[in-house]
């Protein structure tokens, strides 16, 4: 009887089986391999390395599936690759990704990430001379790309001192340890553009170091870190339009020539004997919160001072916005503001108060002097002044005030209220025939 049922089972479990065996053998091989980690339209991959090594030049290679990498994937040629919505990290590997040579890389839809204590990494690592072949690379991240680099860098990019140029444009999100966009003193030769929309942020440094000979334009981007920009570099250019850039850190600057010298300002312009030429930087427009600064780590040559040049924005810094400000320039004010000493305007400059208060902190001085050839418009808020002494305004004119004399305009708006519990609200000083006040 056991043995009936023993040939009863049989039976049925043989019943169960052929169909299913006939079915499986209807199924490609390709269902019995590894599972595909990214296809190039044509074929899937068990590797995202050997799906960019296949994938011919300017064609897409798209991740199927979260994905992480067992060493670097190396781009040497056009390639799109579309993350499909994934994450790929590292494992270990160093940089997630490396483009060399003629590496031209456009990342979109998805995250990069990298983690692991990696102070000296990046997830995104650009050098034309990484690999046996030399040539000019560009990478392009695309605004729906995320790279994260809690404990890092997020992206490094370096040229070849002039024979090779590596090229960057952001347009998505990173965020960073430290510095999200940096670059190296040595290693110059670099085009590197933030466009509309970029959101960069790091936790731990300045969001932007830009330390190589190249340019670098800030487009309508949001730039975030402990300091903003810091450029130290040789005949570098720094043009920024209409980026929002916030320093949360308080101002500091210690003086190095292996690595960022400042945190605290919205931008620095640090100038170091150890660095070719001078930077250049220029604002034409956006939203400043934190010091505007030229600094010294070490005194340079003439032909190594920094420059810093304001055709407009909106500052936190007004008494770094005025200095740096070209003749013709308009100046808002993001804040109230209480200054040091007397802020001197011997220029042509419009100064937009924005609503907010032009104060002194409790020293017995003018608030504001327009001095020399100063012609102040000044708009839209208060300036109150408060000294102890009864002698002093709030704003004064005055033609001698600089070394180089001359007719003193101020033009007060509609909008504009002067105040002084103590003292004048507006003296004027000639200098008898020679220069009206």
């Amino acid at each position: 009887e056991e043995q009936e049922m023993d040939e009863n089972m049989k039976k049925r479990i043989f019943s169960i089986l052929l169909p299913l065996a006939m079915v499986l053998s209807l199924l490609p091989s390709a269902a019995f391999a590894a599972e595909a980690v990214a296809t190039d339209g044509t074929t899937q991959y068990s590797t995202l390395a050997e799906a960019v090594a296949a994938v011919a030049d300017g064609g897409t290679v798209t991740l199927l599936k979260d994905y992480e990498v067992p060493k670097t994937i190396v781009v040497t040629k056009p390639v799109t690759l579309d993350l499909g919505g994934n994450i790929l990290s590292e494992n270990g590997a160093g940089y997630v990704i490396a483009v060399g040579g003629n590496g031209d890389l456009t990342l979109k839809n998805g995250t990069i990430s990298i983690t692991g204590n990696q102070e000296d990494q990046s997830a995104i690592y650009i050098d034309t001379t990484c690999t046996s072949v030399e040539g000019n690379n560009n990478v392009v991240i695309e605004k729906d790309v995320t790279i994260q680099a809690k404990d890092s860098y997020g992206i490094a990019i370096l040229g070849n001192k002039g024979a090779s140029k590596a090229t960057l444009t952001v347009r998505g999100k990173i965020e960073a340890k430290c510095a999200a966009v940096s670059g190296n003193g040595t290693y110059w030769g670099t085009d590197i553009t933030i466009d509309d929309g970029a959101e960069l942020t790091s936790t731990d440094s300045v969001a932007v170091y830009h330390p190589q000979k190249g340019t670098l334009t800030i487009k309508a981007a949001t730039i975030t870190g402990k300091g903003g920009i810091e450029a130290k570099s040789g005949d570098s250019v720094v043009t920024v339009e209409n980026a929002t850039i916030t320093a949360t850190a308080e101002p500091d600057h210690s003086a190095s020539s292996s690595g960022t010298s400042t945190e605290g300002y919205a931008v620095a312009v640090v100038e170091n004997s150890a660095y070719q030429g001078a930077p250049t930087f220029t604002i034409n427009n956006g939203s400043f919160y934190g010091p505007i600064a030229l600094l010294e780590d070490n005194q340079v040559a003439a032909d190594k001072a920094g420059r810093i040049t304001v055709n407009g924005g909106s500052f936190t810094d007004l008494v770094g916005a005025v200095k740096y400000a070209a003749p013709g320039a308009v100046i808002k004010l993001l804040d109230d503001v209480a200054v040091d000493s007397r802020l001197i305007v011997d220029k042509a400059l419009t100064i937009d108060l924005g609503g907010k208060t032009l104060s002194q902190k409790p020293v017995d001085d003018f608030v504001l002097v327009v001095a020399g050839n100063g012609d102040l418009t000044l708009k839209n808020g208060t300036v109150l002044g408060n000294p102890s002494k009864d002698n002093r305004s709030a704003i004064k004119l005055d033609c001698t005030e600089t070394k180089t004399a001359g007719n003193a305009k101020l033009l007060i708006a509609a909008d504009v209220v002067v105040k002084n519990t103590n003292g004048y609200g507006v003296s004027l000083f000639g200098n008898q025939d020679a220069n009206t006040a």
